[in-house]
């Protein structure tokens, strides 16, 4: 449907108001039926019938959207030219957006750029700056330090990280110091309570308290973490070393003395040594697999214990062997078992008036068939002792004159052998 608009008040006219009569042309101009045409009069040349026309006349009313028309006079050019000035104005206003529209756009605001991990821009938290200083502080203690100096930093500055995005980094870092001070924790409980069953072992070689040491030896594996392995071990050997212990049989343990010399022993004898051959003479039935106990008996003799109260043993002075005066071509037996706990390189040193023949296990390992005086050491023996007891057994032979011997066992450096017992 056109719209028009009326050439003396501007108002909008429809195409059925034309149709009804309410509006009409005159001139190609629209016009609605309360305006009427202008006067088409010729305009008065001079400036009173101007000023007349101007001061008389009534100017019509002008709508700023109408359309171009052409009004005779001063009067009726007016409407127009304001309707031109309002379409100049929109044009203009329409060549300043599409200009606008083509013109470059302003740049797009960018989001910050992503701060490292844990961190906050300062725009966001002004106390962000301090807050990182002090998380990186935290961490180069974390990568010297021992747990419990973290944990003590970690509390220090707690109140000043929390509720920050380095909160979470933080308590990364502290959760390592507690789960580091846990597990040394652990090892020195699991150090001081290994140290105590072993004194424990060691004050009790009669395996008095076994079933204590037994019951703190499963508890330690309970702490023991990666080492569970090490104390199975313990376990097994402690055991095995209950099982095969002498103590149900023997007298013991005892200890050498400061230079390692033994004093605890079992003798037996003497033997009659007829044509110098009692060093070659089993008397025993089988002297290798023999395993001496006081009491035992062989033939008429019998094995007894003795304590000599100083380093050497004198036959003639041990009181178990009765001999009430020196006898010549003779010969005794002195044993005694020695457990060590580790494996060592041992030396045997003795030295013996007159001659000897000693076994270590049932083997035999040396051997001197001669009339000699005793001398400290005058023999060595190497002899390797796995960690358990051993069976030392030693033959003596008498010429004349003095009848006696001295033994000790030495490690490869010359030293007493940590820990060495002798039982009897």
């Amino acid at each position: 449907m056109e719209i028009v608009y009326c050439g003396g008040c501007g108002k909008v006219l429809r195409e059925d108001e034309f149709t009804k009569g309410q509006a009409r042309f005159l001139d190609n101009r629209p016009w609605c039926v309360e305006c009427k045409p202008p006067d088409k009069s010729p305009i008065p040349s001079s400036t009173a019938s101007i000023k007349k026309a101007g001061s008389s006349a009534k100017l019509p009313r002008i709508n700023p959207g109408t359309t171009r028309r052409e009004v005779p006079g001063i009067s009726s050019n007016k409407p127009l030219f304001i309707g031109l000035g309002v379409a100049g104005g929109g044009l203009l206003l329409l060549g300043i957006f599409m200009a606008s529209g083509s013109a470059p756009s302003a740049p797009p605001v960018l989001p910050d750029k992503p701060a490292r991990s844990g961190s906050l821009p300062p725009s966001q938290n002004p106390a962000s700056a301090d807050a990182e200083r002090l998380l990186k502080e935290l961490e180069a203690v974390a990568s010297l330090s021992p747990p419990d100096k973290i944990l003590a930093r970690c509390e220090e500055i707690r109140s000043r990280l929390r509720g920050t995005p380095l909160e979470k980094r933080f308590k990364e870092i502290e959760a390592s110091a507690l789960e580091q001070k846990k597990s040394r924790d652990q090892e020195g409980q699991f150090a001081r309570e290994s140290d105590a069953i072993r004194k424990l072992i060691d004050d009790d070689p009669r395996f008095a308290k076994a079933d204590e040491a037994l019951r703190r030896l499963r508890a330690l594996k309970e702490i023991a973490g990666s080492r569970s392995g090490e104390v199975d071990r313990r376990l097994a050997d402690y055991q095995k070393a209950r099982q095969e212990s002498p103590h149900e049989k023997h007298a013991g343990p005892f200890s050498t003395d400061d230079d390692g010399f033994i004093h605890n022993w079992l003798l037996l004898g003497v033997f009659p040594s007829d044509k110098d051959k009692g060093i070659d003479t089993d008397f025993l039935n089988g002297e290798a697999a023999h395993d001496p106990v006081d009491g035992l008996t062989v033939g008429k003799l019998k094995w007894s214990v003795y304590a000599s109260t100083e380093a050497k043993v004198d036959f003639f002075k041990a009181t178990p062997l009765g001999l009430k005066s020196p006898k010549d071509n003779v010969v005794a037996y002195a044993a005694c078992l020695v457990q060590v706990p580790v494996q060592v390189a041992a030396e045997v040193r003795l030295g013996s008036d007159d001659g000897f023949a000693l076994w270590v296990d049932g083997a035999p390992v040396g051997k001197v068939h001669k009339p000699r005086k005793l001398m400290t050491d005058e023999d060595r023996i190497a002899v390797a002792l796995s960690p358990g007891v051993h069976r030392v057994l030693l033959k003596v032979e008498q010429h004349s004159r003095n009848f006696e011997f001295i033994l000790r066992i030495l490690g490869p450096d010359g030293q007493r052998v940590p820990q060495l017992r002798v039982w009897n």
